[in-house]
């Protein structure tokens, strides 16, 4: 993340035209002067997860998992149709 205190260098240094956006120059296009241009950056979200979480916490989840879908379907399985 960058903050700027200066919007007017934001547009000058990074701003890449997407004129297929529209709307004009009434407002900052924040498309135009991110680094991923209209995508947002999900790998934070990732990252963040993974280093909260860990790999061995991911490991227990995705373990828990596997056997909370065995034990239903043995609960589907044991039941009369």
């Amino acid at each position: 993340m960058v903050l700027f205190r200066d919007v007017g260098l934001l547009e000058t240094a990074f701003r890449i035209s997407a004129p297929y956006m529209g709307g004009g120059d009434e407002f900052i296009n924040i498309g135009e002067t991110s680094v991923q241009g209209t995508h947002h950056a999900d790998i934070l979200k990732y990252w963040l997860s993974l280093q909260h979480i860990g790999k061995s916490g991911y490991a227990r989840l995705i373990d828990d998992s596997y056997q909370l879908t065995s034990y239903l379907v043995e609960q589907i399985k044991s039941r009369p149709f």
